[in-house]
């Protein structure tokens, strides 16, 4: 492990220090996403959806693209699914249930939460009926995500009043990304160095394996998507922190699924098929109800979804 070393004190350390990097990387990233909003001229919930999703979503694109050219179909596959579920059901979950509501652009749901279902139903249909996905469906795939990419900017506008953090106010472009980077680099490398030292204080507790799996890996391959989407709520920028869910499930299945698919055809076994993948739909459902009620989502509904994501784990562990 490239953050954690074999003494107690250091690894305690190199914990703290990866969590403060995680939290003031958050914050950068929220702050100059939303200022390059406005730099650009588009709505946050557009730089969400992208910058922002595709930032959080590239340890999936690394992962998926070794698993591909090792012929790991099976990480592949459980990479994408497990992680869109963790995105719904305990990131979504969590920060509401800590939040007390997260509301909802209308536009989300009829634009980007329907294209997530539509993504979520062609993947559950192939895995049913192609026993995986072949590489002329990844090409689909890319096809689908170019003509999502073309919508979003075409139809996208930048709300009225929508000011941005006053910390990088009239910065130009080049300063605005740099510190977008920095920002990343700090949430991916902070949550790295949080993951290795949790496990190894877990391994020296003698806590087992398959906890540790489920625990401290499960939250820390989430963390980017859970500090960046709830420090975006905690700023007001909720655009930034939905577009981040939403827009990283999609980006996670068109391009990273797509992309995978044509290194190398997935296949996909049984327990993906009849639970992981069809949980995966009921996620999607339950979030699209919750969201087309009020258009907002309440702290009970964060509980069910939380409850939700404790299932999953429990099916998967439990056998």
């Amino acid at each position: 492990m490239l953050f954690s070393s074999d003494n107690l004190l250091v690894n305690l350390f190199l914990f703290c220090v990866g969590l403060y990097a995680l939290l003031k990387g958050s914050d950068l990233f929220v702050d100059s996403a939303s200022a390059l909003a406005k730099r650009l001229k588009v709505s946050e919930l557009v730089i969400g959806l992208t910058v922002v999703s595709m930032g959080t979503s590239l340890p999936e694109l690394a992962t998926n693209v070794y698993a591909s050219l090792q012929g790991k179909d099976t990480i592949a596959y459980g990479n994408i699914v497990g992680s869109n579920i963790t995105n719904v059901m305990l990131v979504l979950g969590l920060g509401t249930i800590l939040l007390g509501q997260i509301d909802f652009p209308r536009k989300l749901f009829f634009r980007d939460g329907l294209t997530m279902l539509l993504m979520t139903l062609l993947t559950l249909g192939s895995a049913w009926f192609l026993h995986g996905l072949p590489r002329w469906g990844g090409a689909i795939y890319l096809l689908l995500f170019a003509v999502y990419m073309f919508i979003l900017f075409r139809n996208q506008e930048l709300p009225d009043g929508d000011d941005a953090p006053a910390t990088f106010a009239g910065r130009g472009l080049a300063f605005l990304l740099l510190i977008l980077a920095l920002g990343l680099t700090l949430v991916t490398g902070g949550a790295k160095a949080v993951v290795d030292n949790a496990i190894w204080l877990a391994t020296r507790l003698g806590v087992s394996e398959t906890v540790v799996a489920v625990t401290a890996v499960a939250l820390g391959t989430s963390l980017p998507e859970l500090v960046v989407t709830i420090t975006g709520i905690i700023k007001k920028r909720s655009g930034i922190a939905i577009g981040n869910i939403v827009g990283s499930n999609i980006f996670n299945m068109q391009l990273i699924l797509g992309v995978s698919s044509l290194i190398h055809p997935l296949r996909v076994e049984t327990t993906m098929r009849n639970f992981n993948l069809p949980w995966l739909l009921v996620s999607d459902l339950l979030l699209l109800t919750f969201m087309r009620t009020k258009w907002k989502l309440l702290r009970w509904e964060g509980v069910i979804l939380f409850l939700g994501y404790a299932i999953f784990l429990w099916k998967n562990f439990a056998g």
